[in-house]
């Protein structure tokens, strides 16, 4: 998915609906999309997903914060939590065509299936004017509401933690070890207690979840980090090992 691709798909839209990660908001943010939103003069609304991972009060001290600039609702797909009242925010803007755009791994997907639920009904597909992406889909979600299913996936950009959070492609280990570097100093001890890894050391911590899950190449009989840094990884993003930032001002 290209910026030129959500451009094209947001000019068949009236609402746009950006999805962050409750733990992250501001990293999880795109500051391009939303200009980009602004400029074409669409409502933008934003999904605070995964609001169950962190305290309720650092979210409502990111809703306030955030809120200043565009309408926000906490939600968590995975716990049906706030869905009912997302939809409800959605229909003041009836009848309206909504885009869901965000980063990869903060749970897109997830808010489009509680959107479109067991009844949703698939009308036509979006492309209609010459060079529109293939696979974009309106779905009806109810009278006067619609929502269009797509690879609406905003292109991961920086580096670091920061590419983590934001679901880049990138090296494993080397993901997994910003990662490790990260939750180690924003959440002392939480490493140790999800896989007994005495160190906080990247490699130390890669070679234990290696050792305990077995990841051992036959060939050697060394430890497969690799695999012990996608395991780390998808936790993170499943939210089964979870830390969190707060606004620094309130």
């Amino acid at each position: 998915m290209s910026w030129r691709e959500i451009e094209r798909a947001m000019e068949e839209t009236d609402v746009v609906l950006e999805v962050i990660d409750s733990r992250f908001p501001d990293i999880t943010r795109s500051r391009k999309l939303e200009k980009m939103a602004e400029e074409k003069g669409k409502y933008l609304v934003i999904a605070m997903n995964k609001v169950d991972l962190v305290p309720r009060d650092v979210a409502e001290r990111w809703i306030w914060k955030i809120s200043k600039e565009f309408p926000v609702i906490p939600v968590s797909a995975r716990r049906r939590l706030g869905t009912m009242r997302l939809r409800r925010a959605l229909k003041k803007y009836s009848p309206a065509v909504v885009l869901i755009a965000g980063f990869p791994k903060v749970g897109k997907s997830s808010i489009i299936n509680v959107l479109k639920g067991r009844h949703s009904a698939s009308t036509s597909p979006v492309p209609r004017s010459p060079g529109y992406t293939k696979g974009f889909t309106k779905y009806k979600i109810e009278k006067g509401l619609y929502i269009i299913d797509s690879p609406g996936i905003i292109p991961p950009e920086g580096s670091g933690f920061e590419a983590v959070v934001r679901g880049a492609k990138a090296d494993p280990v080397e993901m997994a070890s910003s990662l490790i570097s990260a939750a180690s100093r924003i959440s002392p001890g939480l490493l140790k207690r999800a896989y007994g890894a005495a160190e906080e050391n990247p490699e130390e911590v890669l070679r234990t979840i290696a050792k305990r899950r077995g990841f051992i190449f036959r060939s050697t009989g060394e430890l497969n980090l690799t695999e012990a840094a996608r395991i780390l990884l998808e936790d993170f993003y499943r939210g089964k090992i979870s830390f969190f930032t707060a606004p620094e001002k309130y």
